[in-house]
C-alpha cells in the first residue's frame, strides 16, 4: 500500500510539475524593460505598413481594413488591391524578414534588422516602388479607437508592465465604479482605462477564464452604462 501510495503521489507530482511547464510555456513572462525599445520600434513599423493597406483597401466598418492578423510566423496585411493585382505584406518574426509578395510573382524581402523607424520606411516604400506599387501615407503616428475596446498592452513608461485593457468612448457617467471581474482588475485614474496584469492572468488557477471574465464584464459595464442596445447588437448563444 505505502509503494502504490508514493506511486500516487509521484505521478501527481509529475502530472502538476507538466501543468506548470505547459502553463509558463503560453503564458511567458513579459517583462516591458527587457524589450520596450524593440516594442516601440515595432509599433511604428507595423503602423507603417498598416496605413499602406489603409491607402489602399476599401473602406470596411470599424477599421477593419487596417488591421494585421496573426499568422504562425509573424502578421500579415493579407491580400491589398493594387491596380488589376493583389499584393500582401508579411511580418516574419521567426526568419527576421519583411516579404512583400505579389499576385504576379514578384516579390521583395526587407531583412528585420536594427535600424530607425525613418529608414525602415524608407526602404519599405523603396521596395513598393520596386514592384511597380506607388502608395502615399501620413507619416505622423495615429491611432483609430473603437467605442468599446479590450485589447492587450505591452506597457510603457507610465504603467512598466504588460496587461491587458478596457475602454468606452464616450466614457459613460458612473464607469469609473462599477464593479468588473476577476478581482484583480482595476481602473487607472491616470489611463482613463480598465486595467488587469498580465503577470496576473498568467498566475491564475485558470487565465483563460480569468481574461475572458475581464473583457465580458468590462464590456457589459460599457455597453450598459452606455445605454446600448444590446438586445439588437449582440449575438445570442444557443
Amino acid at each position: 500500500m505505502e509503494q502504490g501510495g508514493n506511486q500516487a503521489e509521484e505521478h501527481m507530482e509529475s502530472t502538476s510539475k507538466t501543468h506548470q511547464r505547459e502553463r509558463a510555456e503560453s503564458w511567458p513572462a513579459l517583462p516591458f524593460e527587457a524589450w520596450k525599445d524593440t516594442y516601440e520600434t515595432l509599433h511604428m513599423w507595423t503602423q507603417i505598413v498598416g496605413k499602406v493597406r489603409m491607402e489602399l483597401s476599401p473602406f470596411v466598418n470599424h477599421w477593419w481594413h487596417v488591421t494585421l492578423y496573426v499568422t504562425p510566423r509573424g502578421l500579415t496585411t493579407s491580400s491589398i488591391p493594387y491596380q488589376g493585382r493583389t499584393f500582401a505584406v508579411n511580418f516574419d518574426f521567426i526568419d527576421h524578414n519583411l516579404y512583400i509578395l505579389t499576385s504576379d510573382g514578384t516579390s521583395k524581402t526587407l531583412p528585420l534588422i536594427p535600424r530607425s523607424v525613418a529608414a525602415f520606411y524608407q526602404e519599405f516604400m523603396a521596395c513598393l516602388h520596386a514592384l511597380g506599387i506607388e502608395v502615399t501615407i501620413n507619416t505622423l503616428p495615429s491611432e483609430v479607437r473603437n467605442p468599446i475596446r479590450c485589447d492587450v498592452w505591452p506597457g510603457d513608461e507610465r504603467f512598466p508592465t504588460p496587461a491587458f485593457y478596457s475602454y468606452t468612448l464616450p466614457e459613460p457617467p458612473g464607469l469609473k465604479t462599477t464593479t468588473i471581474r476577476p478581482a484583480a482588475a482595476f481602473y487607472s485614474q491616470e489611463l482613463g482605462e480598465f486595467m488587469l496584469r498580465y503577470d496576473d492572468v498568467r498566475r491564475a488557477s485558470s487565465p483563460e477564464r480569468a481574461l475572458l471574465e475581464f473583457f465580458q464584464s468590462t464590456y457589459e459595464a460599457g455597453a450598459t452604462l452606455a445605454k446600448w442596445d444590446r438586445e439588437a447588437l449582440e449575438r445570442r448563444v444557443v
